[in-house]
Protein backbone atom coordinates (compact mmCIF):
# COMPACT_ATOMS: atom_id res chain seq x y z
CA UNK A 1 0.00 0.00 0.00
CA UNK A 2 1.42 3.39 -0.92
CA UNK A 3 1.88 6.12 1.65
CA UNK A 4 -0.72 8.39 0.08
CA UNK A 5 -3.46 5.77 0.44
CA UNK A 6 -3.62 5.41 4.24
CA UNK A 7 -2.81 9.07 4.72
CA UNK A 8 -5.84 9.97 2.65
CA UNK A 9 -7.86 7.59 4.82
CA UNK A 10 -6.65 9.42 7.90
CA UNK A 11 -7.80 12.73 6.47
CA UNK A 12 -11.22 11.20 5.89
CA UNK A 13 -11.20 9.98 9.50
CA UNK A 14 -10.55 13.53 10.70
CA UNK A 15 -13.77 14.83 9.21
CA UNK A 16 -16.03 11.84 9.92
CA UNK A 17 -18.74 13.03 12.34
CA UNK A 18 -19.57 11.03 15.44
CA UNK A 19 -22.76 9.04 15.52
CA UNK A 20 -25.49 9.78 18.04
CA UNK A 21 -24.43 6.74 20.07
CA UNK A 22 -20.78 7.84 20.10
CA UNK A 23 -21.71 11.34 21.20
CA UNK A 24 -23.91 9.97 23.97
CA UNK A 25 -21.20 7.64 25.29
CA UNK A 26 -18.67 10.47 25.16
CA UNK A 27 -20.88 12.84 27.16
CA UNK A 28 -21.61 10.10 29.70
CA UNK A 29 -17.89 9.40 30.13
CA UNK A 30 -17.11 13.08 30.68
CA UNK A 31 -19.97 13.38 33.17
CA UNK A 32 -18.62 10.36 35.02
CA UNK A 33 -15.12 11.85 35.21
CA UNK A 34 -16.45 15.21 36.43
CA UNK A 35 -18.61 13.50 39.06
CA UNK A 36 -15.62 11.54 40.36
CA UNK A 37 -13.63 14.74 40.81
CA UNK A 38 -16.49 16.67 42.39
CA UNK A 39 -17.14 13.91 44.94
CA UNK A 40 -14.12 11.70 45.58
CA UNK A 41 -11.65 14.33 44.34
CA UNK A 42 -13.11 17.13 46.43
CA UNK A 43 -12.80 15.03 49.60
CA UNK A 44 -8.99 15.18 49.44
CA UNK A 45 -8.43 18.29 47.29
CA UNK A 46 -10.56 20.78 49.20
CA UNK A 47 -8.55 23.48 50.98
CA UNK A 48 -8.15 23.52 54.77
CA UNK A 49 -9.92 26.88 54.83
CA UNK A 50 -13.54 26.45 53.65
CA UNK A 51 -13.15 29.75 51.80
CA UNK A 52 -9.78 28.83 50.29
CA UNK A 53 -8.70 28.01 46.76
CA UNK A 54 -7.89 24.55 45.40
CA UNK A 55 -4.10 24.50 45.51
CA UNK A 56 -1.26 22.44 46.90
CA UNK A 57 -0.40 25.55 48.95
CA UNK A 58 -3.79 25.78 50.63
CA UNK A 59 -3.93 22.28 52.09
CA UNK A 60 -1.76 20.59 54.70
CA UNK A 61 -0.13 17.50 53.27
CA UNK A 62 0.11 18.85 49.75
CA UNK A 63 2.27 15.92 48.63
CA UNK A 64 -0.41 13.42 49.64
CA UNK A 65 -3.05 15.51 47.88
CA UNK A 66 -0.92 15.50 44.73
CA UNK A 67 -0.53 11.71 44.74
CA UNK A 68 -4.25 11.19 45.31
CA UNK A 69 -5.12 13.59 42.50
CA UNK A 70 -2.64 11.80 40.24
CA UNK A 71 -4.26 8.41 40.89
CA UNK A 72 -7.76 9.81 40.36
CA UNK A 73 -6.83 11.65 37.14
CA UNK A 74 -5.05 8.69 35.55
CA UNK A 75 -7.86 6.35 36.58
CA UNK A 76 -10.50 8.64 35.07
CA UNK A 77 -8.44 9.03 31.89
CA UNK A 78 -8.12 5.26 31.47
CA UNK A 79 -11.84 4.65 32.04
CA UNK A 80 -12.85 7.31 29.53
CA UNK A 81 -10.23 6.17 27.01
CA UNK A 82 -11.56 2.61 27.17
CA UNK A 83 -15.11 3.90 26.66
CA UNK A 84 -14.56 6.35 23.80
CA UNK A 85 -10.85 6.50 22.97
CA UNK A 86 -11.11 4.45 19.81
CA UNK A 87 -12.83 7.25 17.88
CA UNK A 88 -11.90 10.49 19.68
CA UNK A 89 -8.26 11.50 20.04
CA UNK A 90 -7.12 12.52 23.54
CA UNK A 91 -10.54 12.04 25.09
CA UNK A 92 -8.92 10.47 28.18
CA UNK A 93 -6.52 13.37 28.67
CA UNK A 94 -9.38 15.80 28.18
CA UNK A 95 -11.42 14.08 30.89
CA UNK A 96 -8.54 14.41 33.38
CA UNK A 97 -8.18 18.11 32.55
CA UNK A 98 -11.95 18.60 32.77
CA UNK A 99 -12.04 16.96 36.19
CA UNK A 100 -9.24 19.14 37.54
CA UNK A 101 -10.95 22.23 36.16
CA UNK A 102 -14.37 21.54 37.68
CA UNK A 103 -12.94 20.71 41.11
CA UNK A 104 -11.00 24.01 41.06
CA UNK A 105 -14.27 25.88 40.51
CA UNK A 106 -15.65 24.48 43.74
CA UNK A 107 -13.05 26.38 45.75
CA UNK A 108 -12.32 30.09 45.76
CA UNK A 109 -10.35 31.95 43.09
CA UNK A 110 -6.69 32.97 43.22
CA UNK A 111 -7.80 35.91 45.36
CA UNK A 112 -7.94 33.59 48.39
CA UNK A 113 -4.26 32.66 48.01
CA UNK A 114 -3.29 36.29 47.47
CA UNK A 115 -5.12 37.36 50.63
CA UNK A 116 -3.49 34.64 52.73
CA UNK A 117 -0.01 35.59 51.53
CA UNK A 118 -0.67 39.34 51.78
CA UNK A 119 -1.64 38.94 55.44
CA UNK A 120 1.82 37.58 56.18
CA UNK A 121 3.78 40.30 54.38
CA UNK A 122 3.06 43.15 51.99
CA UNK A 123 5.93 42.00 49.73
CA UNK A 124 4.33 38.63 49.08
CA UNK A 125 4.25 38.45 45.30
CA UNK A 126 7.74 37.06 44.70
CA UNK A 127 7.38 34.06 47.02
CA UNK A 128 3.82 33.37 45.95
CA UNK A 129 4.65 33.51 42.24
CA UNK A 130 7.61 31.14 42.54
CA UNK A 131 5.59 28.67 44.61
CA UNK A 132 2.78 28.78 42.06
CA UNK A 133 5.27 28.17 39.23
CA UNK A 134 6.46 24.99 40.97
CA UNK A 135 2.87 23.91 41.54
CA UNK A 136 2.16 24.35 37.82
CA UNK A 137 4.85 21.76 37.10
CA UNK A 138 3.19 19.33 39.50
CA UNK A 139 -0.22 19.64 37.85
CA UNK A 140 1.30 19.17 34.41
CA UNK A 141 2.89 15.93 35.61
CA UNK A 142 -0.65 14.77 36.38
CA UNK A 143 -1.71 15.63 32.82
CA UNK A 144 1.29 13.90 31.22
CA UNK A 145 0.84 10.68 33.19
CA UNK A 146 -2.90 10.72 32.43
CA UNK A 147 -2.07 11.12 28.74
CA UNK A 148 0.33 8.17 28.81
CA UNK A 149 -2.08 6.01 30.79
CA UNK A 150 -4.98 6.67 28.42
CA UNK A 151 -2.78 5.95 25.39
CA UNK A 152 -1.69 2.65 26.95
CA UNK A 153 -5.34 1.80 27.55
CA UNK A 154 -6.12 2.37 23.86
CA UNK A 155 -3.15 0.23 22.90
CA UNK A 156 -4.38 -2.50 25.23
CA UNK A 157 -7.63 -2.55 23.29
CA UNK A 158 -5.67 -2.68 20.04
CA UNK A 159 -2.32 -4.49 20.55
CA UNK A 160 0.51 -3.79 18.13
CA UNK A 161 2.28 -0.79 16.69
CA UNK A 162 0.90 2.06 14.66
CA UNK A 163 2.53 1.60 11.30
CA UNK A 164 0.79 3.63 8.59
CA UNK A 165 -0.14 0.52 6.59
CA UNK A 166 -1.47 -1.33 9.66
CA UNK A 167 -4.48 0.80 10.55
CA UNK A 168 -7.65 -1.24 10.98
CA UNK A 169 -10.28 1.45 10.50
CA UNK A 170 -10.69 5.18 10.02
CA UNK A 171 -11.97 5.60 13.56
CA UNK A 172 -9.04 3.66 15.01
CA UNK A 173 -6.59 5.57 12.83
CA UNK A 174 -7.83 8.91 14.14
CA UNK A 175 -7.45 7.93 17.78
CA UNK A 176 -4.07 6.27 17.34
CA UNK A 177 -2.27 8.61 14.97
CA UNK A 178 -3.31 11.75 16.78
CA UNK A 179 -2.49 10.60 20.30
CA UNK A 180 0.07 12.96 21.81
CA UNK A 181 1.73 10.10 23.71
CA UNK A 182 2.68 8.36 20.45
CA UNK A 183 4.44 11.54 19.32
CA UNK A 184 6.70 11.70 22.39
CA UNK A 185 10.40 11.51 21.48
CA UNK A 186 11.99 8.21 22.58
CA UNK A 187 9.04 7.21 24.81
CA UNK A 188 6.68 7.05 21.85
CA UNK A 189 8.80 4.34 20.24
CA UNK A 190 9.62 2.44 23.44
CA UNK A 191 6.18 2.44 25.04
CA UNK A 192 3.93 2.38 21.99
CA UNK A 193 6.10 1.09 19.13
CA UNK A 194 5.45 4.29 17.21
CA UNK A 195 7.08 4.44 13.78
CA UNK A 196 9.52 7.25 13.08
CA UNK A 197 7.65 8.34 9.94
CA UNK A 198 4.49 8.84 11.99
CA UNK A 199 6.13 11.20 14.52
CA UNK A 200 6.83 14.92 14.43
CA UNK A 201 10.52 15.74 14.06
CA UNK A 202 12.13 17.42 17.07
CA UNK A 203 12.90 20.59 15.12
CA UNK A 204 9.30 20.96 13.94
CA UNK A 205 7.99 20.24 17.43
CA UNK A 206 10.27 22.73 19.15
CA UNK A 207 9.37 25.47 16.67
CA UNK A 208 5.71 24.75 17.27
CA UNK A 209 6.11 24.77 21.07
CA UNK A 210 8.04 28.04 21.01
CA UNK A 211 5.43 29.72 18.81
CA UNK A 212 2.55 28.47 21.00
CA UNK A 213 4.32 29.63 24.17
CA UNK A 214 5.04 33.14 22.89
CA UNK A 215 1.56 33.62 21.43
CA UNK A 216 -0.04 32.20 24.59
CA UNK A 217 1.86 34.61 26.84
CA UNK A 218 0.99 37.58 24.65
CA UNK A 219 -2.65 36.56 24.34
CA UNK A 220 -3.07 36.24 28.11
CA UNK A 221 -1.40 39.61 28.62
CA UNK A 222 -3.69 41.27 26.07
CA UNK A 223 -6.86 39.63 27.38
CA UNK A 224 -5.91 40.63 30.94
CA UNK A 225 -5.43 44.30 30.07
CA UNK A 226 -7.61 46.56 32.20
CA UNK A 227 -8.22 43.97 34.94
CA UNK A 228 -5.74 45.38 37.46
CA UNK A 229 -8.39 46.86 39.75
CA UNK A 230 -11.14 44.30 39.15
CA UNK A 231 -12.14 41.44 41.41
CA UNK A 232 -10.61 38.07 40.52
CA UNK A 233 -13.20 35.49 39.43
CA UNK A 234 -13.09 31.92 38.13
CA UNK A 235 -14.91 32.83 34.93
CA UNK A 236 -12.45 35.57 34.15
CA UNK A 237 -9.40 33.38 34.78
CA UNK A 238 -10.71 30.36 32.85
CA UNK A 239 -11.80 32.43 29.85
CA UNK A 240 -8.42 34.14 29.57
CA UNK A 241 -6.49 30.85 29.66
CA UNK A 242 -8.89 29.04 27.32
CA UNK A 243 -9.03 31.81 24.73
CA UNK A 244 -5.29 32.45 24.93
CA UNK A 245 -4.28 28.80 24.45
CA UNK A 246 -6.82 28.14 21.70
CA UNK A 247 -5.48 31.08 19.75
CA UNK A 248 -1.89 30.04 20.48
CA UNK A 249 -2.55 26.50 19.23
CA UNK A 250 -4.16 27.79 16.05
CA UNK A 251 -1.27 30.16 15.27
CA UNK A 252 1.42 27.61 16.13
CA UNK A 253 -0.10 25.06 13.77
CA UNK A 254 0.09 27.61 10.98
CA UNK A 255 3.69 28.52 11.81
CA UNK A 256 4.96 24.96 12.28
CA UNK A 257 2.44 22.16 11.61
CA UNK A 258 2.85 19.01 13.69
CA UNK A 259 1.40 15.49 13.69
CA UNK A 260 -0.21 15.63 17.13
CA UNK A 261 -1.10 18.13 19.82
CA UNK A 262 1.80 17.03 22.09
CA UNK A 263 3.82 20.13 21.28
CA UNK A 264 0.90 22.46 21.94
CA UNK A 265 0.34 20.71 25.27
CA UNK A 266 4.00 21.25 26.18
CA UNK A 267 3.46 24.98 25.70
CA UNK A 268 0.83 25.08 28.46
CA UNK A 269 3.23 24.70 31.43
CA UNK A 270 5.72 26.97 29.67
CA UNK A 271 3.14 29.75 29.59
CA UNK A 272 2.33 29.24 33.27
CA UNK A 273 5.94 29.05 34.45
CA UNK A 274 7.26 31.96 32.39
CA UNK A 275 4.29 34.14 33.31
CA UNK A 276 4.63 33.40 37.02
CA UNK A 277 8.41 33.84 37.03
CA UNK A 278 7.90 37.19 35.33
CA UNK A 279 5.41 38.06 38.07
CA UNK A 280 8.08 37.27 40.65
CA UNK A 281 10.72 39.43 38.95
CA UNK A 282 8.71 42.50 37.92
CA UNK A 283 8.51 45.53 40.25
CA UNK A 284 5.52 45.68 42.60
CA UNK A 285 3.01 48.45 41.93
CA UNK A 286 2.75 50.21 45.29
CA UNK A 287 -0.46 52.10 44.41
CA UNK A 288 -2.49 48.88 44.24
CA UNK A 289 -4.12 47.38 47.35
CA UNK A 290 -2.15 44.48 48.81
CA UNK A 291 -4.87 42.00 47.85
CA UNK A 292 -4.59 42.88 44.14
CA UNK A 293 -1.48 41.53 42.38
CA UNK A 294 0.76 43.68 40.21
CA UNK A 295 0.97 40.97 37.57
CA UNK A 296 -2.02 39.61 35.67
CA UNK A 297 -0.40 36.17 35.66
CA UNK A 298 -1.04 35.87 39.41
CA UNK A 299 -4.79 36.10 38.88
CA UNK A 300 -4.95 32.49 37.65
CA UNK A 301 -4.53 29.38 39.80
CA UNK A 302 -1.86 26.85 38.68
CA UNK A 303 -4.46 24.09 38.43
CA UNK A 304 -6.46 26.32 36.08
CA UNK A 305 -3.42 27.24 33.99
CA UNK A 306 -2.78 23.55 33.36
CA UNK A 307 -6.28 22.07 33.32
CA UNK A 308 -8.02 24.80 31.31
CA UNK A 309 -5.01 25.25 29.04
CA UNK A 310 -4.85 21.50 28.32
CA UNK A 311 -8.58 21.29 27.65
CA UNK A 312 -8.38 24.31 25.33
CA UNK A 313 -5.54 22.78 23.30
CA UNK A 314 -7.44 19.51 22.88
CA UNK A 315 -10.67 21.26 21.91
CA UNK A 316 -8.68 23.31 19.39
CA UNK A 317 -7.44 20.13 17.72
CA UNK A 318 -11.04 18.92 17.41
CA UNK A 319 -12.60 22.21 16.38
CA UNK A 320 -9.99 23.48 13.93
CA UNK A 321 -9.35 19.97 12.55
CA UNK A 322 -5.63 20.62 12.96
CA UNK A 323 -4.21 17.14 12.35
CA UNK A 324 -3.66 17.11 8.58
CA UNK A 325 -1.41 14.13 8.05
CA UNK A 326 -1.00 14.63 4.32
CA UNK A 327 0.58 18.05 4.72
CA UNK A 328 2.78 17.39 7.77
CA UNK A 329 6.51 16.83 7.98
CA UNK A 330 9.14 16.13 5.35
CA UNK A 331 6.97 13.57 3.53
CA UNK A 332 4.21 16.13 3.11
CA UNK A 333 6.67 18.74 1.86
CA UNK A 334 8.06 16.23 -0.65
CA UNK A 335 4.56 15.44 -1.94
CA UNK A 336 3.78 19.14 -2.31
CA UNK A 337 6.98 19.68 -4.32
CA UNK A 338 6.17 16.68 -6.52
CA UNK A 339 2.63 17.84 -7.17
CA UNK A 340 3.76 21.36 -8.01
CA UNK A 341 6.32 19.97 -10.46
CA UNK A 342 3.72 18.02 -12.43
CA UNK A 343 2.26 19.79 -15.48
CA UNK A 344 -1.34 20.83 -15.06
CA UNK A 345 -3.96 19.10 -17.19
Amino acid sequence: MTEAGPIAELNMADTKPLSFFQKTVTLISWSLASTLFLTVGWSFMRPDDPQGAVSLLSRSGGAVMFLQALVLATGAAVIVALMTGRYIAEVGTFSAALGLMVVSLRGDSAAALIVSYAEATHQYERNLALNLALESVAWFVVIVLSMIASAMAIRFVRPGGIGIDEVESKERAFAVFHSAAYDMPVLGKRLFAARGESQTTSSEGLRHMLAATLVGLLAIAVLSAGLSTRTITHGQACFIVAAGMMFATYVANRVSPVRSLLWSLLAVPQVAIIGLVWAALRPVESQLPAILPSSHYLRILPIQYIAVGTAAVIVSSWYFNLPDMEGRGEAGASRRRDSSARPSA
